[in-house]
């Protein structure tokens, strides 16, 4: 059987056995403080802001990512790919390199989106930097996958309104493309409402119903999507001969 569509449905907010982090913002550094001060805020916790954590040094985020990736493996997990938490990587082109880099060394697929995708033209055009074209079809050159096409999130402030964000998207997935949505997972406890303050907390648990839903299921069949893991995606065989 054949599928006019490819789609990943990923999961963010913990990090499954199939995903290294790469995340920048938000919590305490996996590697030790001392290596990593330009990526800490005063209380010593990871910048909350992707924009504060994207003027970390290189070196430091280079450090950093490694020491994520390390330290899955050192949990005896074996992550498909290596994410890139709010995109922070995607803010320079020397994080993005470094990013590249990393993920290679360990055989890990980057999470990298097409240059002609839109939210690949709308960084491009907004940031100027169109080096970043450039690096992510070098990797492609090397075997990498890339994501034709990348969604963040699911619109909606109400569970109606997620089921037809999520309907939209699908319907607008080009037939023999990759692409990725992501949802962010949550219950509705005093926890979560602890950890996000106000009513977007609300957010989390709606993506959790709709992907639970049978509307959701009967979009996918309706639209003929094939889900798929970044495992069902192409090995590159080369490590990018970065230095």
């Amino acid at each position: 059987m054949t599928f006019s569509r490819k789609t990943l449905i990923t999961i963010t907010e913990y990090t499954p056995p199939s995903l290294a982090s790469g995340s920048f913002t938000g919590g305490g550094p996996t590697a030790s403080e001392e290596l990593v001060p330009t990526l800490l805020d005063k209380q010593g916790y990871l910048w909350k802001s992707a924009d504060d954590a994207a003027r970390a040094r290189v070196r430091e985020v280079e450090i950093e990512l490694r020491a994520q990736v390390k330290h899955s493996f050192d949990l005896g997990l074996r992550p498909s790919h290596l994410d890139t938490h709010m995109g922070v990587v995607y803010r320079r082109p020397e994080l993005l390199r470094v990013y590249e880099k990393v993920a290679m060394y360990y055989n890990l697929k980057p999470m990298l989106v097409r240059p002609s995708s839109k939210i690949a033209r709308r960084v491009i055009m907004e940031r100027k930097v169109t080096v970043l074209e450039r690096l992510i079809l070098e990797a492609e050159k090397l075997g990498v996958p890339l994501l034709d096409e990348l969604c963040t999130e699911v619109l909606g402030r109400s569970y109606q309104e997620k089921v037809k964000g999520f309907r939209s998207i699908l319907a607008d997935l080009i037939p023999g493309t990759v692409n990725q949505v992501i949802v962010h997972l949550g219950l509705d406890t005093e926890e979560l409402r602890a950890i996000i303050r106000g009513e977007r907390y609300i957010e989390r648990y709606l993506d959790y119903k709709l992907v639970t839903s049978p509307e959701a299921l009967k979009f996918i069949e309706a639209f003929n999507v094939m889900l798929v893991s970044w495992r069902d995606l192409d090995v590159f065989d080369e490590k990018a001969p970065f230095s």
